[in-house]
């Protein structure tokens, strides 16, 4: 069974929005009446891989290190001594760890940020975001741009 040219378009569409397509992906969908299908028919996709930290500056406290939604990163002070995961339960409702989501490489050096990046073990699965060894979390409570648990049960911002 022959399908119309538009419903041909309409399908490498549908796959193009479900899946990003390679453009060797693309060019092996093959041509057709339509001719050769180009890699223009997927999405543009860049290697550029944007950063799980940035450095702004929070009223009171200068340059501290953030997720890329602006959220204030800090450490538990208990980690400091052994570098171990301390904050669970309830503690990681208040202060939710900040996880590394599955298959995403984490530089060791994050250009313009001073220290050292990495992960640590989680419970099933999940990897936390570290900081000179040190697990990173937010705060419940913070806004963007804003640093409201310094301080608090232990828990200090990042400098940056």
């Amino acid at each position: 069974m022959s399908r119309s040219p538009l419903r041909r378009l309409v399908g490498l569409a549908t796959i193009a929005i479900v899946a990003p397509l390679t453009a060797a992906a693309v060019a092996a969908v093959g041509t057709g009446s339509l001719g050769p299908v180009s890699a223009m028919a997927a999405p543009a996709r860049t290697n550029a891989v944007r950063p799980l930290v940035i450095r702004i500056s929070a009223p009171g406290f200068g340059h501290v290190l953030a997720t890329r939604g602006r959220l204030p990163l800090y450490t538990f002070g208990p980690e400091r001594k052994d570098h171990r995961i301390h904050c669970v339960g309830s503690c990681a409702t208040a202060w939710p760890p900040v996880i590394v989501p599955a298959g995403t490489r984490v530089p060791v050096h994050i250009k313009g940020l001073a220290g050292t990046f990495g992960t640590i073990a989680r419970t099933r699965h999940a990897r936390q975001l570290t900081h000179n060894r040190l697990p990173l979390y937010t705060f419940a409570f913070d806004s963007p741009g804003q640093v409201t648990g310094n301080g608090t049960a232990g828990f200090s911002v990042v400098r940056g």
